[in-house]
């Protein structure tokens, strides 16, 4: 038999266990965000190629590319069917990253519309973009999309203000408007900017669309982000590409 104490120890042990698991992926992918090189995401990469070895991959996919954000995203794929959807995020992955692994993340599966979700580690601990800047790295992944020749549609989110940054909501203003002037050279090009449809009556992120803390969208964000790339990818053809009647019809 054993005494009481042993048991009361081999319980709490089993109590921590949880705590002590999420700390050390805490502090990993803490590690991780702060390796500045598109290597810290190999072995998600990896993950994702493992994955698709052992299942059919589908035709003309809606491949979304991104960080977190697009890892957390859940329902978009009954949001956009019958289209196949593949989320393809990576950690805290930038811009930059993305173009990296491009071959890897999008041209490998020779999608037929590539939806790219920026997250505020372009901003943030693994970088510190400006406007301009995270234009440039957005037109320099778009290019290489382009020059397979196989992507219909290039959907770019403009960067989502939220409550935890209020200090940035102003740069993801100007990278908005940046990123709008830039798709009207680019026919192929669409910017959806969600962050109206986020926000309360003042114009800053409504809490209702966010997980506590305010890093991340919550499901009722991620819905409306969801019915407005909807709203864009079943357009029919010639359907003027605006987004105020959407915007209006679902706040």
């Amino acid at each position: 038999m054993y005494s009481w104490t042993t048991i009361r120890v081999f319980c709490l042990v089993l109590l921590l266990l949880p705590i002590a698991h999420l700390a050390w992926l805490t502090s990993r992918e803490a590690l991780i965000a702060m390796d500045h090189s598109p290597s810290a995401w190999e072995h998600e990469v990896a993950a994702y190629a493992r994955a698709d070895r052992e299942r059919r991959l589908p035709t003309d996919p809606v491949v979304v590319v991104g960080g977190r954000a697009v890892k957390l995203w859940q329902g978009l794929e009954q949001l956009l069917a019958p289209r196949p959807v593949l989320l393809r995020g990576l950690g805290a992955a930038t811009v930059d990253d993305i173009n990296h692994y491009y071959e890897q993340l999008i041209g490998f599966y020779q999608p037929k519309s590539v939806v790219l979700l920026p997250g505020t580690s372009n901003f943030h601990v693994r970088d510190n973009k400006d406007p301009a800047e995270l234009l440039q790295a957005v037109q320099e992944l778009e290019a290489q999309d382009a020059a397979h020749g196989v992507t219909r549609n290039f959907y770019v989110f403009a960067p989502l203000k939220l409550p935890f940054y209020p200090g940035d909501h102003e740069r993801m203003a100007q990278s908005a408007v940046l990123l709008q002037s830039w798709a009207a050279t680019r026919p192929r090009v669409t910017v959806l900017d969600p962050n109206p449809l986020l926000a309360d009556r003042t114009g800053a992120p409504a809490a209702q669309f966010f997980r506590p803390g305010g890093r991340h969208l919550n499901e009722h964000g991620y819905l409306r982000l969801g019915m407005l790339l909807r709203e864009h990818i079943h357009r029919p053809p010639g359907q003027a590409t605006e987004g105020e009647t959407l915007a209006s019809g679902i706040r």
